[in-house]
């Protein structure tokens, strides 16, 4: 879903991501990305966000998360893929899960 002020929110499950949006032409991006999880990511899966069907890449980014930086908004890191799927679309792959500290006395 894209949110009025320009936030493309996305549900990720454990391996699967709510309904990606189609694009049929022209994507351009800017705003924000914001990702919810409803179960623990899984590190091997590729999250299709939008699928773009028509040819050409994707262009402009999500506020400072230039092609193959990370995005933290959860409690794990994220790859942001602006070449995914089948090369023209948007994805994210898990990078990694937070650190645990433990404290031992």
């Amino acid at each position: 879903m894209v949110t009025p002020d320009g936030t493309l929110e996305a549900t990720l499950g454990a391996t699967n991501a709510t309904t990606p949006l189609t694009a049929l032409g022209t994507v351009t991006l800017g705003g924000s990305l914001q990702l919810t999880l409803t179960a623990p990511p899984d590190k091997t899966y590729r999250y299709l966000l939008i699928n773009k069907t028509s040819a050409g890449a994707i262009t402009g980014q999500f506020g400072s998360s230039a092609p193959g930086a990370s995005y933290q908004g959860t409690n794990y890191v994220f790859h942001v893929l602006y070449a995914g799927g089948d090369g023209n679309d948007l994805a994210v792959t898990m990078a990694g899960a937070p650190e645990t500290c433990i404290f031992l006395r």
